[in-house]
């Protein structure tokens, strides 16, 4: 839960599942905060999120695409994460 009133920023260290970029809307409490693209190497990025108040919230992130990596793995992928964090501002 946010604690104190302020701005925010998501980093994340990710990479598309595929070769192919990956487009993501990020939404907070059902608002889009913005897009990013994932490319398919592991890079940092950055999306301001705004000011959230104090209180819990809903971070959703709406990939373009999914794909099942193989008949043998049904699961449908979208990105690989290696860290994903909101930070003051």
């Amino acid at each position: 839960p946010v604690r104190r009133a302020g701005p925010r920023v998501l980093e994340l260290r990710a990479r598309a599942a595929e070769t192919r970029p990956q487009p993501v809307e990020v939404l907070v409490d059902g608002r889009s905060a913005g897009q990013l693209v994932l490319e398919p190497n592991f890079r940092d990025r950055t999306l301001e999120l705004g000011q959230l108040e104090p209180g819990e919230h809903t971070l959703t992130l709406r990939f373009g695409y999914q794909r099942a990596p193989s008949k043998a793995d049904p699961r449908p992928l979208a990105a690989a994460f290696e860290r994903a964090a909101i930070v003051t501002k």
